[in-house]
């Protein structure tokens, strides 16, 4: 019987038993070897080989795109093969993705029902023998059938097209594009669309919100929440409540906190719980000091402090005055996570003693950064205890001077003397260290002012340079320091004092005193905060403007160029690639301002015309400058660098591995080794060259490149990068194929590992899958082909 009588689902499980057999991907060789299949039953059916690869749930690999497979029987078969040489050649030639714009963009034309016609754009890719990792968003065949199961497995029963939709990790579409129905999707994992059960998805579909609000939904809820109507829980249950009865939900409605109302709220989540909507309400309250029964001001602060959406208040509580109603009922001290899961938990009492002991010692309240850094307690706890870094210290403190326990905002010029008259007492200029022990005024507020300790210095006349101490640099310390000073202006926890030091921040920065249009540009937060600090007349001080000799302060319509006569300067100190971190520590003005002018600190290199191959990351923010993944991959880079000067030779992935450095670390920052080596200074193509090599040391040389370069070599990369050149491949190989099957680059029809195992069927309709003989005789005859390949 001819396999023209076979069904579309027939020829699917025939892939599917081929792609157990051979355990891993369908190759076009494989059709090939059976007597009873062709391209062209394929191609006719599906539009393309690689389709009905795709529709069966199996991977699918072609080594070059083959004319003979994927214009099998087409009526348009020159217009196909013109499409896969153009994509080809975007692709590999002119370095772009794959994608139908750039095939739009690039290509010889038009190629809209072409694409069609191979059954989906993916297919095309697939026949094209691209890369699939150069492919954005592409979702392999495998990781549908493992999404269909954990939907299965979710739901006990294979999932309908609308739970899926609703509940998946993957874009419908990648079904509707891939699949011609959703029975055909369902069958590609082996799964029974005739099991789909509705119902059970509707209890599922409750079970799922009710775990997710963290109480028992009510109609309200289901209604906002779900894309399934209430009157379809009461058409198929009776109603809403034998529905809620039929599902695994909690018996009463209690909306009673179910863990710690002073945590972090999560803005991020789609259905925030009760829980988190009560720790959004208590956080407003908290950092506002406002009265539960004032709802004039309680509206106030929640729109401009509150993180989660109206909405939500309204559908689970009634309204945001029902939830502040509801709130101002509850004790949080009742709702604190339980002490074991406290690490380090210190009662509020202990945690106001310590700061105010620290008060009394210093003479003045501390920030909240020197009693993290100068005592055991963390941050969180203090946002945990206190309203407030004031209510800290309202507390009575026995034997406390009261006197001694107020805020302080030094000038500049006060924290600049301060550091001189540390200098001056231990004879040499002083670290952070040094200033944290004998230092009077904070040593965060210098950072946060200055941008870097070594500015602060060189303010008070110490010569810096990339030769001084690495106690200087102080990045640890300062990456801290910005980091926290976000986090306190968001939890509104002595935000004022970050805010003044921004102030003086601007004053160094401009030469004066920023006025409010000012701050507006320059701020590193939202204009609105520095009112509080604007208001508070005697905290700033016109006096304090730091002059430097020579100094050239910012000035109106000349900042571009300023900055960018900065950066040419840091570029003077550093001489070689400039790293973020060098502006913070050798530049004259602040990052913020860099930011403020450009947006990002690579469009002020580009100005500047300094290198910015070298950022592993864009930088539009002034604790971006301080991420440790600009300190790991310049030290990645040096490390190169080290290894270079030290053998003259440039390291390969496996000699970097042996200095103790983790070669795998480069595709973290950049896209090959050959990059990196490239940005490090090293000249790749520098290596000892051997005059001739057997098949072991071509072999493995093959293997370092492929690790160098983060892909399969081609002949010019072996030309421009290898240990050998190409005459020496050919000597030992027939073609450029086999050396990189030898290298085991490149997987083979006869190196597939085969299943021992009969692979079990799936669950087929009688319609499709009718004349099993002549599908168990296809199966046979591959079976046969492939054991006497082994």
């Amino acid at each position: 019987m001819s396999t023209l009588s076979l069904g579309d689902e027939s020829l699917r499980h025939v892939l599917r038993q081929i792609r157990d057999q051979v355990d891993g991907p369908i190759e076009p060789t494989y059709i090939e070897q059976v007597d009873e299949l062709n391209f062209e039953l394929f191609v006719s059916r599906f539009g393309s080989l690689a389709q009905a690869c795709l529709e069966a749930g199996c991977e699918y690999v072609v080594k070059n795109p083959d004319p003979t497979v994927y214009t099998a029987g087409a009526d348009d078969a020159q217009q196909r093969e013109r499409l896969i040489g153009d994509l080809v050649r975007i692709v590999t030639h002119l370095g772009h993705s794959p994608s139908i714009k750039n095939l739009n963009s690039y290509g010889r034309q038009s190629y809209d029902e072409t694409i069609s016609s191979f059954g989906s754009w993916t297919a095309v890719i697939l026949e094209a023998g691209i890369d699939l990792a150069d492919v954005p968003n592409y979702v392999s065949p495998t990781d549908v059938i493992e999404e269909l199961e954990r939907l299965t497995d979710e739901l006990d029963t294979p999932p309908s097209h609308e739970f899926a939709t609703a509940h998946g990790a993957i874009n419908t579409e990648i079904y509707d594009t891939r699949f011609p129905s959703w029975e055909v999707a369902l069958r590609s994992a082996e799964l029974d669309p005739n099991r789909i059960d509705t119902t059970r998805e509707l209890i599922t579909e409750l079970e799922l919100l009710a775990a997710a609000l963290g109480h028992r939904p009510n109609e309200t809820e289901i209604e906002h929440y779900t894309e399934t109507r209430v009157r379809t829980f009461s058409n198929e249950f009776g109603s809403v409540s034998n529905a809620l009865e039929a599902a695994d939900v909690p018996s009463e409605r209690d909306l009673s906190p179910s863990g710690s109302l002073t945590d972090p709220v999560d803005g991020n989540t789609t259905i925030p719980s009760h829980t988190e909507l009560l720790r959004d309400v208590f956080t407003v309250k908290r950092r506002h000091s406002i009265e539960w029964d004032n709802h004039d001001q309680l509206r106030e602060a929640f729109e401009y402090r509150g993180i989660l959406d109206e909405k939500h208040y309204d559908a689970q509580f009634g309204s945001i005055f029902d939830t502040f109603e509801f709130a101002s009922q509850l004790d949080p001290r009742e709702y604190r996570s339980p002490r074991n899961d406290r690490i380090g938990e210190v009662p509020p009492e202990i945690l106001g003693d310590h700061a105010c002991e620290l008060a009394e010692i210093l003479g003045r309240r501390p920030l909240i950064d020197e009693v993290v850094a100068l005592t055991d307690h963390s941050l969180e706890q203090y946002l945990d205890s206190f309203e407030s870094w004031e209510t800290v210290f309202e507390q009575d403190v026995e034997d406390a001077d009261s006197d001694t326990i107020t805020a302080v905002s030094p000038t500049n010029r006060e924290i600049l003397e301060d550091i001189e008259r540390v200098g001056a007492s231990i004879g040499r200029p002083p670290t952070v260290e040094d200033f944290r022990e004998s230092g009077y005024l904070p040593v965060e507020s210098a950072l946060r002012r200055f941008g870097s300790w070594t500015t602060a210095l060189r303010m008070v006349g110490v010569e810096v340079d990339q030769g001084i101490p690495a106690e200087y640099f102080a990045p640890e310390l300062t990456r801290k320091t910005i980091s926290r000073a976000n986090h306190l202006c968001e939890e509104r926890f002595d935000h004022e004092s970050v805010l003044v030091d921004d102030v003086y921040r601007m004053a160094f920065d401009l030469g004066h005193v920023p006025d409010r249009d000012e701050i507006r540009k320059f701020g590193v937060w939202p204009s609105e905060m520095y009112e509080v600090v604007l208001e508070n007349d005697g905290v700033l001080d016109l006096s304090s403007t730091v002059t430097e000799v020579g100094a050239d302060h910012l000035q109106a319509g000349r900042e571009r160029s300023q900055l960018v006569s900065d950066l040419e300067s840091v570029a003077e100190v550093v001489d070689g690639r400039v790293w973020p971190r060098d502006v913070a520590l050798f530049g004259r003005y602040t990052i913020p301002s860099y930011v403020a002018i450009f947006e990002t600190l690579e469009d002020a290199f580009i100005a500047a015309e300094l290198d910015t191959d070298h950022f592993p990351q864009q930088i539009d923010s002034w604790s971006g400058v301080w991420e440790e993944t600009f300190a790991d991959a310049r030290s990645f880079l040096a490390a190169l660098q080290a290894y270079f000067e030290e053998s003259g030779e440039a390291p390969t992935m496996s000699a970097t591995r042996e200095t103790g450095t983790n070669p795998q670390e480069c595709y973290e920052y950049y896209d090959s080794w050959t990059e990196a080596l490239k940005l490090a200074g090293i000249p790749p193509k520098q290596r000892k060259q051997r005059q001739s090599g057997d098949k072991t040391a071509l072999r493995e040389s093959l293997r370092e490149l492929a690790d160098e370069l983060g892909y399969v070599p081609k002949t010019t990369d072996v030309d421009q990068h290898g240990e050998y050149g190409l005459s020496t491949y050919y000597r030992h190989y027939s073609s450029w194929q086999s050396a990189l099957e030898d290298a085991e680059l490149v997987e083979t029809a006869a190196s597939s590992a085969k299943s021992d195992d009969t692979a079990e069927s799936l669950p087929h309709s009688e319609a499709e899958l009718e004349d099993s003989s002549l599908l168990d005789q296809i199966v046979d005859e591959f079976e046969e082909i492939g054991g006497e390949d082994t």
